[in-house]
């Protein structure tokens, strides 16, 4: 297993600091040819060469700060708080300004199609093509805090994360051309602040301290009914750190965690799924095993049942039809039983069998809803007793992360791009390569 590590006291060397912004740097976006994009609360697009720390350019043109950039095609799309979203060539020249929204703009993201902003009210902005009124989408009660597309299985879905502690996964719709509800994504107990793709897997962060894995596969309503849980909205996994969760990227084998205590949280993918792994084949053998026992115990009651049926029968049957006392002569003369009398005793008792069969079925009927519920309540309290989180991966006790450390303020943004780590901070950018020495603690 992967033990903890941490840089403690000063910048780790071979830090670089872009300097420029006269505030906070809210976001970063890897650009063209080794450089890099920052925006900021100073209304500012800032183009860097990611190797040497220079200031190429700075594109102007937001009347508030900038909260989100995405990269795509030599276009470069950034959302402001002035509503706005604007898209630059890679050489700085301003191409268009999209209006309508009616709250600020918090984040972007774009395909061939459409531009995407996550606005503040809660929903989503989308302008098609040359259409200068966006179309709006009302995905959530709060600030959209991300905006991604990525593909899942054969189709390409539209994702968005919000304050309102919720991930909702969006479908385009081919005969109407608005984007429908696909998958919702609950779980995250305060607000959501980042979102990471690989493969089929959706890794999300939040101010509840926690990473979250969900499985985003495309649902199959023809599924057998064991692989419902194989399916989109999933939750695969929560890992526990020790810090609000600001944003979390995905490369390779590793996840990187930027958080709210200046620490950067590498976390070993592998690691994580051979645990998940092991966890759950524990725990399935533990529920079986008590499912065994409550299932023996249903067919014992089910017995005992059926037994008080047949010996309440049997009294019945005696009662209507009393056998010759023991000793009593075989030729002694014993009255014949009235007319009809004989056939009415046998219908009264066929009556009772019915309604005693009727009354063991709805007592059956019964016990199997009570273990059904019991074996919900079973399956509930093993995955608290055994609770991923707190049992296998919580940050400082299962020593699951290396720990980056810089002597700064929280990590608000970050990327990592050519083997390094870019970090949005107070007025400046910092890079840290991410291959650099880190000592065990």
């Amino acid at each position: 297993m992967q033990s903890s590590m941490e840089i403690t006291g000063n910048k780790p060397q071979r830090t670089v600091n872009f300097t420029g912004h006269t505030d906070i740097v809210w976001c970063i976006c890897p650009g063209p040819e080794e450089t890099i994009y920052t925006g900021g609360e100073d209304g500012t697009v800032r183009v860097w060469n990611m190797l040497t720390g220079e200031s190429i350019q700075v594109f102007e043109g937001h009347k508030g700060a900038v909260c989100g950039l995405f990269y795509l095609e030599e276009t470069l799309y950034s959302a402001s708080t002035d509503k706005t979203i604007i898209s630059w060539s890679s050489t700085g020249e301003l191409q268009r300004t999209y209006t309508g929204a009616v709250d600020s703009i918090r984040c972007v993201t774009a395909n061939a199609e459409v531009v995407v902003g996550g606005v503040r009210n809660g929903a989503l902005a989308l302008w098609w093509g040359e259409t200068k009124q966006p179309q709006t989408l009302q995905a959530h009660s709060e600030l959209v805090s991300v905006v991604a597309f990525a593909s899942n299985d054969d189709v390409t879905l539209l994702f968005s994360a919000s304050y309102d502690k919720s991930i909702k996964a969006w479908e385009l719709n081919a005969d109407t051309g608005k984007y429908v509800e696909y998958q919702s994504f609950r779980g995250h107990n305060n607000h959501v602040k980042s979102l990471s793709f690989l493969g089929n897997t959706m890794f999300s962060s939040s101010r509840d301290q926690t990473i979250r894995f969900w499985n985003t596969k495309k649902k199959d309503p023809e599924a057998p009914k064991e692989e419902v849980a194989e399916q989109a909205g999933n939750l695969q996994c929560v890992v526990n750190l020790s810090s609000f969760v600001n944003v979390v990227q995905v490369v390779g084998n590793q996840i990187y965690c930027g958080c709210s205590d200046g620490k950067i949280r590498v976390l070993n993918l592998k690691d994580i799924t051979e645990r998940i792994t092991q966890w759950n084949t524990d725990n399935a053998a533990k529920f079986n095993a008590q499912k065994k026992k409550l299932e023996e115990a249903l067919a014992a009651k089910i017995k005992k049942l059926e037994k008080q049926k047949e010996k309440t029968i049997k009294k019945r049957q005696a009662e209507l039809h009393p056998e010759k006392p023991e000793g009593e002569e075989d030729d002694e003369e014993r009255p014949p039983p009235a007319e009809g009398e004989e056939d009415e005793a046998d219908a009264h008792l066929e009556s009772m069998r019915e309604q005693l069969t009727k009354e063991l079925e709805m007592n059956v009927a019964v016990l199997q809803r009570d273990l059904e519920a019991k074996l919900k309540k079973l399956e509930t309290k093993i995955m608290q007793h055994f609770d991923l989180p707190n049992q296998l991966l919580t940050d400082g006790k299962s020593n699951i992360s290396t720990v980056m450390h810089y002597e700064g303020p929280s990590v608000l943004s970050f990327v990592v791009a050519e083997k390094s780590i870019y970090i949005g901070a107070d007025c400046e950018m910092l890079k840290i390569p991410s291959s650099m020495s880190l000592k065990f603690i």
